[in-house]
């Protein structure tokens, strides 16, 4: 069981960029993000719907979990990779 977590809300800059971003974010910055905090034990990514609207909201919500209670490291580790 998770000891603590990171929630990081996200959107592509427009929908026709969904595709590159959704590579980037996958392929770059969640291996980025894992590196600079080695007490990510998972990662999972989500997109955020809402039942009423009439099409996707193209925001998602990635959550972190992390193995260790220290979430002030683990911030301190992830801002200092940006």
């Amino acid at each position: 069981m998770a000891k603590g977590v990171f929630l990081a809300w996200s959107s592509p800059v427009s929908p026709d960029q969904l595709g590159a971003f959704d590579e980037w974010y996958e392929s770059t910055h969640i291996p980025q993000v894992r590196a600079a905090v080695p007490s990510i034990s998972g990662v999972a990514r989500y997109e955020l719907v809402d039942p009423a609207a009439d099409g996707p909201s193209y925001r998602y919500l990635t959550v972190y979990e992390l193995d260790d209670a220290d979430i002030p490291a683990a911030a301190a580790a992830m801002n200092e990779s940006a």
